[in-house]
């Protein structure tokens, strides 16, 4: 009896340590104006962020090592409850900026879009490339022959 609930306990604990692995959702826009102007949008988000971690995880560094570099501070509410971003799937991009990530995530989204949809074969300019809370957007339009 003590060792299944041995068992169980280490089974809970483990699993409430974990950290969850990063998970994109991407979405594809496009429309044409009335002078015939093809426009896009593509937007990619980090969907299993919680709620909780949000505002630490989004934050600017400068801002977190402000906070954690007081005497006496015990970091971020999240930080102190043990709450984590999630991380990548490989290892090594660990070591490279989310919003770079997300930005590579975001541009062969698009290109993989504009190829299935036959739209810019002639090329395409960007109008607004931002990362912003979790949340990568572009958005551009096809150059005309």
């Amino acid at each position: 009896m003590k060792v299944i609930y041995l068992f169980l306990s280490s089974v809970l604990l483990a699993a409430c340590s974990t950290t969850p692995i990063e998970e994109f959702d991407g979405s594809f826009y496009s429309y044409k104006d009335s002078d015939g102007r093809q426009y896009f949008s593509q937007f990619i988000t980090l969907t299993n962020l919680s709620k909780k971690s949000e505002k630490t995880f989004t934050e600017m560094p400068s801002e977190r090592t402000k906070r954690g570099a007081r005497k006496g501070s015990k970091g971020t509410k999240s930080q102190r409850s043990g709450e984590r971003a999630p991380t990548p799937q490989n290892p090594e991009d660990a070591k490279v900026p989310l919003k770079f990530r997300m930005e590579e995530q975001a541009y062969t989204l698009l290109e993989s879009n504009l190829a299935k949809n036959n739209l810019c074969p002639a090329g395409y300019q960007i109008e607004e490339s931002k990362f912003e809370r979790a949340r990568y957007k572009i958005k551009g339009y096809c150059s005309m022959n």
